[in-house]
């Protein structure tokens, strides 16, 4: 990984911390991973965050609550604070600027705290050795989070402020969270305090004569999952199921085996018993015909001749289909959000031409999900700057779930899970002409965005939405960090899958002649014979949202040539920063070479980015003697101090000079040992 985003670098933190990490809906409450519970019995993994991460990048970081914090077995628990709010959840303040009301911590030890972006505070606890804490609401205005909930740490946003989470005095430490007295707490929860052992269910007892031992281990699993999923109906049944099984073989499997291998073969064991579970018929055994089940699966085929020919019906003559999946990819601003709603929606709504075709566009509605532009200060506005008509635009804020109490809890938006939903959405708007999907990485759950068969499972339910409802579904996705792959097939980001999926596929890009203009190029379209890239430049209006100004004309340009010559914006801004970092280095004159990349990596630069610093900068390595390996200087243009400022080297007499040439890579490692 090039550069690690905050969300990812805190996340690694937290982990490093002993933390059991999971990952948060963007600017949401709603954990991604389905069955997140099982972290609050066992932590999750470095390779899990940096998965998760990847792909979703702006994920809020949450840690999942319970005794997988940790090795001592004790559970972590939070206390959280809210201020009294009004009908729009915003803090009631009293003249002077203070909190109306906030809740009664009386009894509460001083620890380590947060300010959340709505202002309240949590506080963070170890419970008593031996006991643990649930979730209640022991107080007005006091909620306790505990096994089996989950708590936002910093940097997250607070989905309904936009405000990031931050620590009060202290970051998160181990060392820094107090234990909570068992009386206190008894006070604070208005009982006495729960067994950790009585959270789970007495597995122990039921299971006595279950085989446990050497050879017999696997057995043994199967048959713990399969009792322990017997009459498991709710997601929360089955998880507890999921937590009692770890505790049964950490009683019973006295196994050396690391956790994570342990976890991952129970894991294994029972989703193999779960599928088993959910997938039993309630009919009679199977009846047998001339050795074929009677209710065998049968073809559905038909001649070509019997098949009615349909022209394709068109949202942008030539370019997005309806009833098609189309994918528009590039770097982040460059103005990929302006298109589908400045041009594309703000166009369907009003009926009107499109841009350099000059055709007409259908009248209809547009389904926008956008899960990085904030809908108030950010999306209306582009839309009313394009002469939008507001009405027929409607944004999928959520979904909302009805829980098995009869409570009902609001969630982001899956695609993976949510496809019906969306159905519905679109059943109510029959004249509903695009959906937007912007970026399609946020919305993706627990789906392996890098594999194939997981991307087209995805992606088939919602291309075939797309037909039934003669809608044109569009998708926003980033380019990969790949930057030395010049086949624009290879770059939208995640698996091949997504391209394949897509009828037609566009690169939004910089011009490389002029760094205002930006292009829209063709990477495939299956069904059309138009292959012209656009141009256009993004302008401010006068409420200050950003609007695309079309050419006139279209432009004669491959993807490939551009991504020929394309640096990632991610790329270039690491190059930027290890410049700045470099020419600092090298300030007070020439150094040896394995100094500069010491120096450099305490600024959190890698090898490779401070060879393509100096390759930016002009450096030339020089060697000194035989035996003394490079030294590095910037050269002379540059504003390096001259004769009594610059420092002398270590040795020799600097000669044979270099320049930093991708072959010369191989000498520099020879003789830098890192």
């Amino acid at each position: 990984m090039n550069a690690l985003n905050k969300f990812l670098t805190a996340a690694l933190k937290y982990d490093a911390a002993g933390f059991s990490v999971i990952p948060v809906r963007p600017r949401d409450k709603a954990p991604l991973p389905v069955g997140w519970q099982r972290y609050s019995t066992a932590r999750s993994t470095k390779e899990e965050i940096e998965r998760w991460w990847k792909d979703t990048p702006n994920a809020n970081v949450g840690i999942a609550l319970g005794h997988a914090n940790g090795t001592d077995g004790r559970y972590l628990f939070v206390v959280d604070q809210d201020v009294l709010k009004d009908e729009k959840r915003m803090p009631i303040l009293n003249a002077d600027g203070s909190f109306k009301q906030k809740g009664d911590m009386s009894g509460c030890p001083a620890t380590v705290s947060q300010t959340t972006g709505s202002g309240g505070k949590q506080f963070f606890y170890w419970a008593p050795k031996g006991y643990a804490v649930g979730n209640s609401k022991p107080r007005p205005l006091i909620d306790v989070k505990g096994f089996a909930g989950q708590v936002l740490v910093p940097p997250s946003i607070h989905p309904d402020t936009g405000k990031e989470y931050t620590w009060d005095i202290d970051e998160l430490s181990r060392d820094l969270i107090a234990e909570f007295p068992q009386d206190a707490l008894d006070a604070l929860l208005g009982e006495k305090a729960t067994s950790a052992s009585s959270t789970l269910l007495p597995i122990s007892k039921v299971l006595g004569g279950v085989p446990i031992g050497q050879g017999l281990r696997h057995m043994g699993i199967a048959q713990v999952a399969g009792h322990l999923l017997r009459g498991a109906r709710t997601p929360e049944a089955i998880e507890l199921a999921r937590l009692s099984l770890y505790t049964w073989d950490k009683e019973k499997n006295k196994s050396p085996e690391r956790w994570e291998e342990r976890k991952r073969e129970l894991d294994n064991t029972f989703d193999s018993i779960l599928k088993r579970e959910t997938t039993k018929q309630e009919s009679e055994p199977r009846k047998w015909i001339d050795s074929k089940p009677s209710h065998a699966s049968k073809p559905i085929f038909s001649s070509y001749a019997d098949i009615k020919t349909s022209p394709i019906d068109w949202l942008w003559e030539e370019r997005i289909a309806i009833g098609k999946l189309t994918m528009i990819v590039g770097d982040p601003g460059l103005g990929k959000s302006s298109i589908t709603t400045g041009t594309i929606a703000a166009t369907v709504s009003k009926g009107g031409s499109w841009p350099v075709d000059n055709t007409q566009s259908p009248l209809g509605d547009v389904i926008l999900l956008s899960a990085e532009d904030d809908a108030a200060d950010t999306v209306k506005p582009r839309l009313e700057a394009a002469g939008a008509d507001c009405t027929r635009v409607h944004t999928l804020q959520a979904v909302r779930d009805v829980n098995p109490n009869g409570s009902s809890s609001e969630r982001m938006f899956s695609l993976k899970r949510d496809i019906a939903a969306l159905e519905e959405m679109l059943d109510t708007l029959p004249k509903c002409k695009v959906v937007i999907v912007d970026p399609i990485s946020a919305y993706l759950d627990d789906t392996d965005s890098h594999r194939n068969a997981a991307v087209r499972g995805l992606l088939a339910p919602l291309a075939a939405l797309a037909v039934k409802h003669k809608v044109a579904i569009i998708v926003v996705d980033h380019l990969n960090k790949n930057s030395g792959e010049h086949n624009s097939l290879y770059r939208a980001g995640g698996s091949l899958g997504f391209v394949a999926a897509a009828r037609a596929v566009y690169l939004v890009a910089k011009d490389k002649e002029n760094p205002e203009r930006r292009l829209m190029v063709p990477i495939k379209n299956n069904i059309a014979k138009e292959n012209t890239a656009l141009a256009y430049t993004v302008t401010g209006a006068p409420n200050g949202a950003a609007v695309i100004v079309w050419e006139a004309d279209p432009v004669r340009i491959t993807a490939n040539e551009i991504l020929g010559s394309m640096e990632s914006e991610e790329q270039r801004s690491d190059t930027d920063w290890a410049v700045i970092v470099l020419r600092q280095v090298l300030f007070a004159g020439p150094l040896p070479a394995k100094q500069v990349f010491t120096e450099c990596k305490q600024a959190g630069l890698g090898e490779k980015q401070v060879r393509r610093a100096g390759k930016k900068l002009g450096i030339n390595p020089k060697k000194i003697g035989f035996n003394q390996g490079w030294t590095w200087a910037l050269p002379d243009r540059e504003d390096a101090p001259q004769g009594e400022e610059a420092q002398p080297t270590a040795g020799g007499i600097l000669a044979d000079t270099v320049p930093i040439q991708d072959t010369d890579v191989a000498k520099i490692d020879e003789e830098i040992p890192f």
